[in-house]
């Protein structure tokens, strides 16, 4: 019985589609980089260009830390309110000045790990990172920005 040309383009796609996967998967990136606080800052990105940080020095991986005013504890309950607005995120760990959250994307279910530190009164550094792959297209820079902005309203219009 012959195959038609049709069955033959989703055998092409779906086999397309497990190669990049594997590839993708392959590659690695911050599934083998420490994770939390490393000598008083977040732990470094990798070398691969899959996440970002404050405390980087490059620009590749560099964002700029999260300023704001007021009381530590009153802007980490609101950065705790944005972060539960967040879709697909979950706070995994709060130690107080620690804060860790995961955001898995909605296809391929990719885990990006979100961390914050409050190390000194007004300035939240960030980190986001992608657990593997080698890049992960702007997705995590994206995130970073996008808790700046939330957090940039005040409290009471928190999402």
């Amino acid at each position: 019985m012959a195959t038609t040309p049709m069955r033959h383009r989703v055998i092409i796609a779906v086999a397309s589609c497990l190669t990049l996967l594997a590839l993708v998967m392959a590659v690695g990136g911050c599934a083998t980089a420490a994770r939390g606080v490393v000598g008083g800052a977040l732990a470094p990105c990798t070398g691969n260009p899959n996440g970002v940080s404050s405390e980087s020095p490059d620009a590749q991986h560099h964002v700029d830390a999260i300023l704001y005013s007021g009381d530590q504890n009153d802007a980490r309950k609101h950065l705790l309110a944005v972060l539960a607005a967040l879709p697909r995120t979950l706070v995994v760990e709060d130690r107080g000045t620690y804060l860790h959250a995961t955001s898995t994307s909605l296809v391929m279910r990719f885990t990006d790990d979100v961390e914050f530190l409050f190390a000194e009164p007004g300035r939240i550094q960030a980190r986001s990172c992608a657990r593997i792959g080698y890049s992960d297209f702007g997705v995590n820079r994206s995130r970073i920005e996008t808790i700046r902005e939330r957090l940039a309203k005040s409290p009471d219009s928190a999402p």
